[in-house]
């Protein structure tokens, strides 16, 4: 009796009805972990053979839910933006723990983990006017010996792609949880940090950073394309990393002079680092942005470098 009882109690729910507005906690399913739950609530299986990942809704619309994803929660804390279109929800249940779970198409689970994903920064100049006040020689020749530098890094730095425009730069890593690329924030910052001390040397300026992570929604391992001639240079990137870039570059042209930073990183990044010892943390100030590619609102945290 108390078996059948158990069973009856993880009921479904429909998508259309359950609440799952922002703040919702769930754990991300496949049919078959939901038939190991039953076993465990029955105490016919072990806990330790079901697996899921957890996650927070930020946003609900007509054709899916926008949530916050934990890749991982043990080694360091890392959470992703990622979109579950209602065409890839099997059902959404609760469980006799309480729990929300969402089930979802194995294809569309086993994406969420081996997906190559991606890391991007922004390095722009601050006060570029006093730059082209020189002789256009002058500047000419600054750029020449920049764009050796950055050469020079690059060659050394195969894991990274630089995109060079004017006076600003665009970086990009990628990684993925199920091959050896692992996710490794503290390095890529590192390689940003030292390029922004390239620029700083060479021009006399110093750059501010804006740094974002994430699901990169172009299934690749690549980092970059070029085409066969070499005069078509594409980043492969579509998704909220290198959306956010422009999202938060948005706020921080309009922030007040004392509110300005020398790094603007995304909370979700932010929350990532296990190594925070660069940053000056007495300065640090959260504010909001909205995500172009999501429509939602998140943060980014504005720090100085020490």
């Amino acid at each position: 009796m108390k078996k059948q009882k158990r069973r009856k109690s993880f009921r479904n729910i429909s998508v259309d009805c359950i609440d799952v507005g922002p703040d919702t906690e769930i754990r991300i399913v496949i049919p078959q972990t939901i038939e190991h739950l039953k076993r465990t609530f029955a105490g016919q299986w072990s806990y330790e053979n079901v697996s899921w990942f957890l996650a927070k809704v930020v946003a609900k619309d007509k054709t899916g839910l926008s949530v916050q994803l934990a890749l991982t929660y043990v080694q360091r804390l890392h959470l992703v933006s990622e979109y579950l279109s209602f065409g890839d929800i099997k059902s959404l249940k609760i469980g006799m723990d309480g729990e929300t779970y969402i089930v979802i198409k194995k294809k569309r689970y086993d994406s969420l983990w081996k997906k190559h994903s991606v890391s991007f920064a922004y390095i722009d100049l601050i006060g570029t006017k006093a730059i082209f006040k020189r002789s256009l020689d002058e500047l000419i020749e600054l750029f020449k010996k920049l764009q050796a530098k950055i050469d020079t890094f690059a060659n050394t730095h195969p894991e990274i792609a630089i995109l060079s425009f004017a006076d600003s730069l665009i970086v990009k890593t990628t990684w993925c949880y199920h091959t050896k690329k692992k996710y490794n924030p503290e390095t890529f910052l590192q390689n940003i940090l030292q390029l922004r001390t390239i620029l700083s040397q060479e021009i006399g300026v110093k750059p501010y950073i804006i740094l974002a992570q994430g699901q990169n929604f172009i299934e690749t391992k690549e980092i970059y394309h070029t085409n066969a001639k070499l005069n078509h240079f594409g980043m492969l990137s579509l998704g909220p990393p290198f959306a956010s870039l422009f999202g938060i570059d948005n706020i921080v042209k309009w922030l007040r002079d004392s509110d300005k930073k020398s790094l603007y990183i995304e909370k979700m990044f932010y929350d990532s680092l296990e190594d925070r010892s660069f940053l000056n943390t007495t300065t640090m100030k959260k504010h909001p942005f909205v995500c172009p590619f999501l429509k939602t609102t998140n943060e980014f945290i504005a720090v100085d470098i020490k």
